[in-house]
């Protein structure tokens, strides 16, 4: 590695709840760089060429504000991108499907998902 920057993916900035900002970190599979936005204006979860940064998918997502690292599950059925959000967790399959949500937590995330046992498991923040 020679230090030489590769490519550069620039977002648009949008507003975050008490004005944080995001704090969701990239996360590495395979040949794709996964990512998490979501902000109280325009909330989406987007898949990137590591080696390129050319954008393969990007899906919109119904959230308001939210700082969790999205977590790559490879459990017996298949490898999943899992994220957490405002109410509820999202499964995409690794072309950008949704593969299966559940709501009735917090409004607020920011601790990543993890799996153990076969299991895959949150962690969330109760708040108002």
């Amino acid at each position: 590695m020679d230090g030489n920057q590769l490519w550069e993916q620039r977002f648009d900035a949008s507003d975050t709840r008490l004005g944080w900002g995001p704090a969701a970190s990239p996360v590495l599979h395979d040949d794709t760089l996964f990512i998490v936005n979501d902000t109280d204006e325009d909330s989406f979860v987007v898949a990137l060429d590591a080696a390129t940064g050319e954008e393969r998918w990007r899906r919109d997502r119904d959230e308001g504000t939210n700082w969790s690292t999205p977590f790559v599950w490879q459990n017996e059925i298949r490898t999943e991108l899992v994220t957490t959000g405002s109410d509820q967790v999202r499964s995409y399959d690794l072309n950008g499907q949704e593969l299966w949500s559940f709501s009735g937590l917090s409004s607020i995330t920011i601790p990543q998902p993890f799996s153990a046992h076969g299991l895959s498991l949150y962690h969330l923040w109760i708040c108002w």
